[in-house]
């Protein structure tokens, strides 16, 4: 698991929303006390809201973990 403070996730979200596409989760931390978790989703933890957007074909679920390729 990776773990990162506030001001250092608010300067790099994207770095760490990779992470957590590739499978890993992230302990978010607040002055070094762990106040959050980003974790992967996938269908089964969806809630209705991410349901709809999947029936309405505006949004879809991975198979399997996204592999993350810089071009």
């Amino acid at each position: 698991m990776v773990s990162v403070n506030v001001a250092d996730l608010k300067n790099r979200l994207s770095k760490y929303l990779t992470f957590v596409k590739g499978g890993q989760e992230v302990l978010i931390r607040d002055r070094n006390l762990p106040v959050a978790k980003l974790v992967p989703i996938s269908s089964d933890q969806a809630g209705e809201e991410e349901l709809i957007l999947v029936a309405a074909g505006k949004c879809g679920f991975p198979n399997g973990p996204l592999i993350y390729r810089k071009n």
